[in-house]
C-alpha cells in the first residue's frame, strides 16, 4: 500500500493505522512510501482515502511513589503514567449485542470497564478488608464503528 507521508509510521512504537476511519491494520514494514501490513486488506480502498496513524493505549496497574495506582501508557516511549493513586483492580469485558461476555473482536459492542478503589489509610474501626474501605465502580461503555 503507497502512503503520503509513510514516514510517520513505523514497526516499533507507530505501528498500527487506520483508513478511513473503519479498518485497523498492524504494519509489517515501512519503506519509503510504501506500508507493507501483517494482514490483508479486509476490503477495496480507492485511492486517496485517508489513513490514520492509531495509538495503542494501555492501562495496567503499577506502583507509583509505592502505592498501588492505575497506569496509562501510549507506548510512545514515555512509559507508563500515573492517573489515579489506590487502585486494586482494573477489569475489561467485552460483550457482545445481546449483553453476553465475549472474545471474539468482530462480535463486541460494548465494554463493562470496573475499577475497584482502595482507602490509603488503614481505617482502625473498620473490621472488614482488612481494614482498608474499598469501592467498586463499574461503567458500560459502547464502542463507535462496532455495530449497533
Amino acid at each position: 500500500m503507497k502512503v503520503t507521508n509513510a514516514s510517520i509510521f513505523n514497526t516499533n512504537k507507530k505501528k498500527y493505522l487506520c483508513i478511513n476511519g473503519l479498518h485497523n491494520y498492524l504494519i509489517q514494514n515501512v519503506v519509503a512510501d510504501t506500508i507493507t501490513l501483517t494482514a490483508p486488506l479486509t476490503e477495496d480502498h480507492p485511492i486517496r482515502q485517508p489513513v490514520y496513524l492509531v495509538k495503542a493505549i494501555s492501562y495496567y496497574i503499577g506502583l507509583s511513589g509505592g502505592k498501588s495506582a492505575l497506569r496509562r501508557n501510549e507506548n510512545t516511549g514515555g512509559g507508563g503514567q500515573p492517573l489515579a493513586e489506590n487502585i486494586e483492580s482494573l477489569e475489561f469485558n467485552y460483550v457482545d449485542a445481546k449483553g453476553d461476555v465475549i472474545a471474539n473482536p468482530a462480535d463486541i459492542r460494548m465494554v463493562k470497564v470496573t475499577v475497584t478503589a482502595r482507602t490509603g489509610r488503614l481505617d482502625p474501626e473498620y473490621k472488614g478488608g482488612n481494614g482498608y474501605r474499598r469501592r467498586t465502580l463499574s461503567s458500560n461503555v459502547r464502542v463507535r464503528n462496532m455495530g449497533l
